[in-house]
């Protein structure tokens, strides 16, 4: 039996409030499609990144060490999404929020913020990630992978959003392609396979969520159909 771990983040994960239980999920239905042939184990978290992720590996995760055939990069929305507070930000606000005296404060500069969105995204423009942070972790990734195993690398690149929130965040699309050229540099320049995902998001927009950033039943199902495919083609065990 060969073994294929998938590295994600929420997009990978069930989301009970949408109608998505793990039998939804790409991830069982992968496993479903690959029979027995192949063990499917995810390493997946909520609002994962390519730093978290970093760091993970060189604490000896187990990404690397469970010795996987096929290791699925699945991350790059969280890193790349727009946002109203910076990481450092969120931090602050989060520890203060444990004193009731300042929760109301915090509540209204979240409102206003919200409010106008689109006027904090483009004049305070902030993401989780910065382009040059992302390309460095996501290739130091790839390195670690590459030097400590002999798995083949699969990444599937961002997904397309929906228009209310290219509308409600600035460069909101304009973010995701730029990430995306990241992602396909890094698997042209290290031979890694691309699943170019955002090209079928963009065509089909019923393939994610009416937040427009997580996936529907449907996008689950065609994106585990993909990597079957990929993997029938790169991996000679059929």
């Amino acid at each position: 039996m060969k073994v294929i771990t998938i590295v994600g983040d929420s997009l990978s994960m069930v989301r009970p409030k949408e109608d998505i239980f793990f039998k939804d999920t790409y991830v069982f239905k992968l496993q479903k499609l690959l029979n027995s042939k192949f063990y499917v184990v995810p390493f997946v978290n909520r609002a994962n990144t390519v730093i978290h992720e970093s760091n993970q590996i060189i604490n000896h995760d187990g990404m690397i060490y469970s010795e996987p055939d096929l290791i699925i990069l699945h991350l790059g929305i969280v890193d790349c999404a727009p946002r109203l507070f910076g990481p450092t930000e969120h931090k602050i606000l989060e520890l203060i929020s444990y004193f009731k005296i300042f929760r109301k404060i915090i509540s209204s500069i979240i409102k206003i913020k919200s409010k106008y969105r689109k006027f904090f995204t483009k004049y305070f423009q902030k993401t989780y990630v910065s382009e040059e942070m992302y390309k460095e972790k996501l290739e130091f990734i790839i390195k670690q992978i590459k030097n400590n195993t002999n798995s083949m690398i699969f990444i599937i690149n961002i997904a397309d959003t929906h228009k209310t929130n290219k509308e409600r965040s600035y460069n909101f699309n304009e973010n995701i392609i730029r990430y995306n050229k990241i992602l396909s540099e890094m698997a042209e320049t290290n031979s890694c396979t691309l699943i170019d995902f955002h090209k079928l998001t963009k065509e089909n927009k019923s393939l994610i969520l009416q937040d427009g950033i997580h996936l529907s039943k449907q996008g689950h199902e065609i994106l585990s159909c993909m990597l079957y495919e990929n993997i029938k083609r790169k991996i000679k065990y059929f």
